[in-house]
């Protein structure tokens, strides 16, 4: 999903209190309704016992109440082992503190108006785009229509809202909107707007990424038939900063504004790292992006307290990948995701040659994987094998012949599986390390990256 936030004014005061009322009586409706989400209550017979059991919300009509049930389920769902605190836990500490006014912790509770999309209502049944694309019409009823009038846009947003416009007339997609007494929320399905700009693609030409904790290796390569490639691009880009300073502040408390900021500075640097890898795979023409499909639970690695916590509450994971898929869907990039088994190890011994790091090693085995699964199941122009995650080694018996020479193995038709094993078990080193490939390489250091204030470095 993708949403603009866009900051509007009303024609008048009286607007604005009425929106103010519609907000008030729809948060104390999604309050409760959220109450009855975690009491197990589902939908239907929530919104029937809302007609009953609320009072006071005149301004609720049956879509209103809809809207909140579907709304406080999915914030239920987000998170269902722990309660909301509508108004923020710091808020309400700081309301039993004395520092905050019953008015200001009201104010704080206030949540947005929402209005969930419906395609066959021209995207949304209370809510609607104007043509010139300068407003929202927000008509609440029959009797009430508010013009929300736009403060400004860029021409991204313009350009968005165009493909909108044309969607809500069509009835092609729902949109749901949210409404405060300052933006009003457009939320939509990313993967339904056209970007009208034609960019360069060049065929079988794959981006893939390898995602570890403290680096992202990534690299760009263009494969060929029966194992041939040709390596474009690659880097890494290092997390390791943000780590090392969150495990220096271990005794503070997570309230600490030290810690607040690298939590929120963590965050944003990597929607920066999606955003600029999406920029590299549309400088060269990417047809496809490939990732790896994680599902790590929260766990003992075995590996010590430290390793826990930089897997389990460091690693923000799902939240790049999210985000990166968001972005291949608004520029045509296919997005794909394929299984991350015996990733690592494949890399380092069949493209080993290139002396790379670990993990860009790892990304251009991804990328191959990301490559057959395109051909043989999208495109569906080549033969389905069963050489995604292990590849035919036939394709690759010079590269792996010379790796299997280099760890003093003479036995030439051993499987890759049983190498892994061998190599585990004998505790030969496998891996080259980023370490090693900088010392060897001394012209090569890692770089600040988009500002002088990034704690995210990076090597091209």
């Amino acid at each position: 999903m993708q949403t603009l936030k866009i900051k509007y004014h009303t024609n008048n005061d009286g607007d604005l209190n009425l929106i103010h009322q519609y907000q008030k009586q729809y948060s104390n409706t999604l309050k409760w309704m959220y109450n009855r989400c975690v009491d197990g209550i589902g939908d239907t017979k929530r919104k029937q016992l809302a007609k009953t059991k609320l009072n006071n919300i005149p301004l609720m009509e049956c879509w209103f109440i809809s809207s909140a049930s579907k709304d406080a389920n999915a914030k239920y769902i987000a998170n269902p082992q722990k309660r909301i605190i509508f108004g923020g836990k710091k808020n309400f500490i700081r309301r039993c503190k004395g520092l905050i006014t019953k008015e200001e912790w009201q104010k704080c509770k206030l949540m947005p108006l929402c209005s969930i999309g419906e395609s066959n209502q021209k995207g949304n049944r209370k809510f609607k785009l104007s043509e010139d694309l300068s407003k929202v019409i927000f008509k609440p009823n029959a009797n009430t229509h508010v013009e929300l009038v736009f403060n400004g846009l860029g021409k991204n947003y313009r350009k968005t809202l165009k493909q909108l416009y044309l969607l809500q007339e069509s009835k092609s997609t729902p949109i749901t909107y949210y409404l405060d007494n300052e933006y009003v929320f457009i939320s939509f399905d990313e993967v339904k707007i056209q970007i009208t700009n034609k960019r360069r693609v060049i065929e079988n030409r794959i981006m893939a990424i390898d995602l570890n904790p403290n680096y992202i290796g990534w690299s760009i390569v263009d494969w060929d038939e029966n194992g041939k490639y040709d390596v474009v691009k690659y880097g890494v880009y290092s997390i390791k900063d943000i780590n090392d300073k969150e495990f220096a502040l271990k005794t503070i408390p997570s309230n600490d504004k030290r810690k607040v900021y690298l939590s929120n500075k963590r965050n944003y640097e990597v929607m920066q790292i999606s955003k600029n890898l999406i920029n590299k795979a549309l400088y060269y023409g990417c047809e496809t992006f490939v990732c790896e499909g994680l599902t790590i639970d929260s766990s003992d690695k075995g590996k010590g307290k430290k390793f826990n916590r930089l897997c389990n509450n460091l690693w923000c994971r799902d939240k790049l990948v999210n985000n990166l898929k968001k972005r291949c869907n608004l520029f045509n990039i296919i997005f794909n995701k394929v299984k991350p088994e015996y990733s690592s190890f494949v890399g380092n011994i069949l493209y080993r040659k290139h002396k790379l790091p670990d993990m860009v090693l790892a990304s251009i085995e991804i990328g191959r994987r990301g490559y057959e699964f395109v051909r043989q199941y999208i495109k569906k122009d080549k033969e389905i094998k069963k050489n995604i995650i292990l590849p035919d080694l036939i394709d690759f018996v010079n590269d792996y012949s010379k790796s299997l020479e280099e760890f003093g193995i003479v036995e030439k038709s051993i499987s890759l599986v049983d190498l892994y094993y061998l190599l585990k078990k004998s505790k030969i080193r496998y891996r080259f390390s980023l370490d090693d490939w900088i010392k060897e390489s001394n012209h090569i250091k890692f770089l600040r990256c988009f500002s002088k204030r990034s704690l995210i470095l990076k090597i091209n």
